[in-house]
């Protein structure tokens, strides 16, 4: 990310700024040739731009009151819309290739079952596409979400990223254009995580968002890897340290300490911090050193501690 910014790829501010110069860079894209991509990590975004595409194609053109056809995602396509399938289908055949997942066409014809002819774009082969497979597995492609961009390449991608969205979708957003991929950041959105709902919250810059989505995965952590994390947090010399003060404070306000298992803690986290003091004024770096009396648990436990 920090690359992206040195280069000029990023660009921060509030929603409706964002969209709307997303948007514009896109247009330009389209104008000089290139084959380019809008993306968001999310439904109501995406069918934004797509309208916004679809209205401005329709206003420069006379296919206004021209057939429409009823498309996968509710929205509905008119000859000269950019389109995109969803569903690889070996049946449909276009010249020497066929229908696949993902690729992009044009709109040549709608007759009036609600069949859609479309050509290929960039390399040729056409086919029509059934009323079936049309509903069920067309999309407009002028905007996409992330999840479903995987896999597309274009020269050019212009990627909407919010704090919702997650590191994962944002390596998709941010790879797919060969020559060109540029970030829209909103700075002024959060979500309150016990509530869930939209909160305003400035960031300040596009780059502190964009820390915070790297910082933050949407990959569901496993069982061992969730226990590793606990053990390491919890026998970590930063950890010891805190507890170890925690109670020496709390020591000071009590003439006689009798629990024996405070007395052994106080000993333990006392000499701990000794050593640690030592390996510091040597120069070790001993921010996640593990004591070697204590073992981590096994990566696979079995019995009745799992």
């Amino acid at each position: 990310m920090d690359a992206y910014t040195a280069a000029g790829r990023v660009t921060g501010g509030e929603r409706e700024a964002m969209l709307d110069t997303l948007f514009a860079g896109w247009r330009a894209d389209v104008a000089a040739g290139r084959r380019s991509l809008m993306i968001a990590d999310d439904n109501t975004t995406v069918a934004d731009l797509n309208t916004r595409a679809q209205t401005e194609r329709r206003t420069a053109t006379s296919h206004e009151g021209s057939r429409r056809a009823g498309l996968a995602d509710g929205s509905t396509a008119t000859v000269g819309d950019l389109v995109v399938t969803r569903r690889n289908d070996r049946t449909l055949a276009t010249g020497q290739g066929w229908v696949k997942n993902g690729d992009t066409w044009t709109v040549t014809a709608i007759d009036t079952s609600g069949a859609v002819t479309v050509q290929r774009a960039g390399r040729g082969g056409a086919t029509t596409l059934p009323v079936h497979y049309v509903r069920e597995h067309l999309e407009l492609g002028y905007a996409t979400t992330a999840h479903r961009a995987q896999g597309r390449t274009v020269d050019t991608a212009h990627a909407y990223i919010t704090a919702d969205t997650r590191r994962e979708p944002l390596y998709v957003m941010a790879t797919r254009g060969r020559d060109a991929n540029r970030l829209y950041v909103e700075t002024t959105r959060d979500t309150d995580p016990d509530t869930a709902h939209l909160a305003t919250r400035s960031f300040g810059e596009a780059a502190d968002v964009l820390r915070h989505v790297v910082a933050t995965t949407g990959v569901d952590q496993s069982a061992t890897a969730t226990i590793a994390e606990q053990w390491a947090e919890a026998h970590s010399v930063t950890r010891q340290s805190a507890e170890y003060v925690t109670i020496a404070r709390a020591a000071e306000h009590h003439d006689n300490i009798a629990d024996p298992d405070v007395e052994r803690a106080l000993a333990d986290r006392a000499e701990l911090i000794r050593q640690a003091a030592g390996a510091r004024r040597r120069s070790h770096d001993v921010a996640e050193r593990r004591t070697p009396t204590h073992e981590p648990p096994s990566r696979h436990p079995t019995g009745p501690e799992l």
